[in-house]
């Protein structure tokens, strides 16, 4: 999107460009950053403020991986059956086949506890 469009967009939306503090890049199509370089420009933004903020800020794919070390992938079936599982167990299901069905109890305990809501 060029430096043009990208401000009568803001425009529409009430937004000045020139107080704009970030730009986020959710992924580099060439449509989307084509006018990048010259939106900079008009901005005053220079090459060593954008190296910098490269710099001293996380990619989103870096985010991802911090945000999930220390943690181990789970398998989401395994969870999902053994949840419904311990559901029978307690009463709170009735399961017939392939299909789950919660008593009056397990409506309520499982909306109060879990937040679901059936």
């Amino acid at each position: 999107m060029s430096r043009r469009e990208t401000f009568r967009r803001l425009a529409n939306i009430g937004e000045d460009p020139e107080k704009l503090s970030a730009i986020l890049i959710a992924h580099e199509h060439s449509d989307h950053i084509s006018g990048l370089p010259t939106l900079m420009k008009k901005l005053g933004i220079t090459k060593q403020q954008d190296e910098e903020w490269h710099r001293t800020h996380l990619t989103l794919s870096e985010l991802r991986a911090q945000a999930l070390a220390g943690t181990k992938h789970i398998n989401a079936q395994s969870l999902a059956a053994g949840f419904l599982a311990w559901c029978v167990q307690q009463g709170w299901l009735r399961q017939k086949g392939k299909q789950y069905f919660a008593t009056q109890e397990g409506e309520t305990e499982l909306r109060q506890r879990f937040g679901i809501e059936l």
